[in-house]
């Protein structure tokens, strides 16, 4: 139900953002062979979504309307956010109701709900940044450590060539386990 009222409120409020049109016009530029330029013969980069504007080829490789592929392939990462968050709150919360109210709570945000349609890569970074603070929290009786600590390494490095200011909130993740681990109170 609520990831339903999540699709339906961003589809309502859509509105590409200008922003997200210089994206657009250096994965224009890459599908028609001229490189990752905003114009043919500048070799300048004028982008700061490395990963999201390699996505945005897909599109204008084949033809499609950018703009509206951008709206269609971040409502679904804006539902997988939403459930990666609602998972984090119930590790945090330790109980379902608060952690369906934290997701009713992010669906209340009109912010969340705009940017899930912008065009832009927020709602990517916003994803694989939570998945990572989601992989990273400590579960007790778990064993699988290594290999959530592998994957939030993984999808770090993903969200960093998303967006490069993902290394403040990647990073941090990284040294508070470090700090916590070295203190005994992650073990």
């Amino acid at each position: 139900g609520l990831y339903a009222v999540a699709a339906v409120a961003a589809w309502w409020v859509r509105a590409v953002q200008d922003d997200a049109f210089i994206s657009f016009r250096y994965a224009k530029n890459l599908a028609n062979g001229s490189g990752l330029v905003f114009n043919s013969g500048e070799r300048v980069e004028g982008y700061t979504n490395f990963l999201w504007t390699l996505i945005l080829w897909i599109p204008e490789h084949f033809g499609w309307n950018t703009p509206m592929f951008s709206v269609l392939v971040t409502i679904p990462l804006m539902i997988a956010t939403l459930a990666v968050s609602i998972r984090f709150a119930r590790r945090v919360y330790g109980e379902y109701p608060s952690a369906w109210l934290t997701g009713a709570l992010l669906v209340a945000n009109m912010t969340f709900l705009a940017y899930a349609t912008s065009g832009l890569e927020t709602m990517l970074q916003t994803l694989l940044v939570t998945s990572v603070a989601a992989l990273l929290l400590e579960t007790p009786g778990r064993t699988n450590q290594v290999a959530r600590r592998i994957a939030a390494g993984f999808l770090g490095g993903l969200a960093c060539l998303t967006r490069l200011d993902s290394a403040v909130l990647v990073g941090t993740w990284f040294v508070l386990v470090v700090v916590l681990e070295w203190r005994g109170a992650l073990w």
